[in-house]
C-alpha cells in the first residue's frame, strides 16, 4: 500500500501568480518581480512553462521521494478545474472546482471512487474577501475538528491590512476558533493570487497578506498557542520558518525579475 501524505501548509494552494511592488523612500513603486516556491521542508513543487503549479511532491524524513501528492488540472481558460490526490493509488480521489460568473470559486465537490462525499460552498464580503465557507461530508475532515459533525460553517474576519484575524467554526454553536497575528513581510502564498475559497485547511495562512507569527486555537476550555519566527530574503519573502517547538523549515524560490 502506498503511503499517503497531505502537506499541511499547501493543501489548498493554487498557482496563478501576481507580480508585486513596494514603495521606496521616495514614494515611487519599485518592481520586485515574482518568486515561485520550489521547495518547502519535505515538499517540492513543479510548474508549467507559464508558472502554474503542476504537482506537489513529498519526501519522507529519510529524504526519499514519495509518490506525487497533488496534481492540478487546468481548463482552456487557465483555471484549475480538477485537483487530483495521490494519483496511482487504487482509490480515485479528486476535487471538482466550480466558479461563479465573477471568477471566484463558488463550490468545491469532493469525489472518491466516483462517489460524491463532500461539498464546500464559498461566500464573499463586499470587499471580495472570503468570509464564509459552508462544509459537509468529507471537507469537515480537513479541519482539526475534535467533534463529529455532519455540517459546519467557517467564518473569517479581517483586519485593515487584509489579514485574517479570526476563524470560527460553528455548527449550531461555536465548536472551535483560531485567532492570528502577523508580521509585516510578504506572504508568498497570497502573492500566488490563488482563487480565494479554493480548499479549506489553513485558509487564513494562504489568503492573508502577511505571514502569521502567532496562532491561538481554542476548543472548549483547551487553548493551544503556536509561535513562528522567520528569516527573510532581500525581496521580503520568508526563507526559514522556525516554530517554538524547535521545528524549522527552509523555503527555496525561483525568482523572476
Amino acid at each position: 500500500m502506498k503511503r499517503k501524505f497531505i502537506p499541511i501548509l499547501i493543501l489548498c494552494v493554487v498557482s496563478v501568480f501576481a507580480t508585486s511592488c513596494k514603495k521606496d523612500n521616495s514614494g515611487e513603486e519599485v518592481y520586485l518581480g515574482s518568486c515561485y516556491i520550489t521547495s518547502l521542508g519535505l515538499m517540492e513543487f513543479d510548474y508549467t512553462s507559464d508558472h502554474k503549479l503542476r504537482y506537489v511532491l513529498a519526501y519522507d524524513f529519510k529524504g526519499y521521494p514519495m509518490d506525487t501528492v497533488i496534481v492540478y488540472h487546468y481548463n482552456t481558460g487557465g483555471r484549475i478545474f480538477l485537483v487530483e490526490y495521490n494519483p496511482g493509488d487504487p482509490e480515485t480521489e479528486f476535487d471538482s472546482i466550480l466558479y461563479s460568473e465573477s471568477g471566484k470559486v463558488s463550490s468545491c465537490i469532493h469525489y472518491l471512487n466516483g462517489i460524491q462525499n463532500g461539498t464546500a460552498a464559498y461566500h464573499y464580503n463586499e470587499q471580495g474577501q472570503l468570509d464564509q465557507v459552508d462544509l459537509s461530508g468529507y471537507f469537515l475532515s480537513k479541519y482539526s475538528h475534535k467533534s463529529s459533525l455532519v455540517s459546519a460553517t467557517i467564518l473569517y474576519q479581517y483586519n485593515s491590512d487584509g489579514n485574517v484575524i479570526s476563524e470560527t467554526v460553528t455548527s449550531g454553536s461555536v465548536i472551535e476558533s483560531n485567532t492570528y497575528e502577523y508580521d509585516s513581510k510578504r506572504n508568498p502564498y497570497k502573492e500566488w493570487n490563488l482563487p480565494e475559497g479554493f480548499g479549506t485547511f489553513n485558509m487564513p495562512k494562504l489568503i492573508s497578506k502577511n505571514n502569521y507569527i502567532k496562532e491561538v486555537n481554542s476548543y472548549g476550555s483547551q487553548t493551544t498557542t503556536t509561535i513562528v519566527s522567520y528569516s527573510y530574503n532581500s525581496n521580503g519573502y520568508p526563507v526559514t520558518m522556525t516554530f517554538t517547538e524547535g521545528e524549522q523549515y527552509e523555503v527555496l524560490y525561483l525568482c523572476v525579475e
